[in-house]
């Protein structure tokens, strides 16, 4: 049996690798559109966390999770 499966391929490479492709791509492309990534942050937190608490009370008020504070502090005279 292998050898008649090995034979075949020898001798029909590019057929072996057109089915082999098409067999890739058909599940892939399924995946791809029925593929969702939706990570909420809150979800995976502990319940009962002080830190979780104060994240929320204040997660509204500075953007929540997905944004980025920088503070600008100027050493010398005003703005």
């Amino acid at each position: 049996m292998i050898n008649k499966l090995s034979s075949f391929i020898a001798r029909r490479p590019v057929l072996v690798t057109a089915i082999l492709a098409i067999l890739t791509v058909i599940p892939g492309y399924y995946a791809y559109k029925g593929l969702s990534l939706n990570v909420v942050l809150e979800e995976m937190l502990p319940a009962n966390s002080n830190n979780v608490e104060l994240f929320l009370r204040f997660g509204e008020q500075f953007g929540g999770a997905n944004t980025t504070l920088i503070e600008i502090k100027n050493k010398k005279g005003d703005i």
